[in-house]
């Protein structure tokens, strides 16, 4: 059985590098994790797009992605427009892909991009919210159990 985490994050927590958000998600733990999923998710823009997607820096053993940018954690679907200039996105009714990777969450960078692959500005994104659902191994799982939670 394994541990699950939920960690919240915003822009406002994030470190800005470039056009991508950096975020720690696991400070001080050199603990290994097994996967990593988004829960919920918001995004604000200040343009309207047919969708947009979160790509991570993350190289996870069950997936891959064909457009040779990094791996598409989660996709987002037009939702409204708050005010003037104030565009809403939130999560496709469906449920967000479970990736299962083995490499350190403490420098993880995530980028948003359009439909089309091109990454909007950190000033083009005036605000996020994401929910992260991060599963660990149970070291006091019997070693059977324990082995069983670790991918190859």
């Amino acid at each position: 059985m394994n541990i699950d985490t939920f960690i919240y994050v915003k822009k406002t927590s994030s470190q800005i590098i470039g056009n991508d958000f950096q975020i720690n998600l696991i400070p001080n733990n050199d603990r290994p994790f097994n996967s990593i999923q988004v829960i919920s998710a918001v995004i604000e823009a200040d343009d309207q797009y047919g969708m947009l997607a979160i790509r991570s820096n993350l190289q996870p053993l069950n997936a891959y992605s064909v457009d040779g940018y990094s791996t598409a954690l989660c996709v987002f679907d037009y939702n409204t427009q708050l005010t003037a200039g104030h565009f809403c996105y939130s999560l496709a009714g469906y449920e967000q892909p479970k990736y299962e990777v083995s490499n350190s969450l403490t420098n993880f960078r995530i980028r948003i991009m359009d439909e089309s692959g091109v990454q909007l500005t950190e000033p083009e994104v005036l605000h996020f919210s994401i929910i992260f659902k991060l599963s660990y191994f149970n070291p006091r799982s019997p070693a059977i159990e324990y082995r069983a939670q670790i991918p190859f």
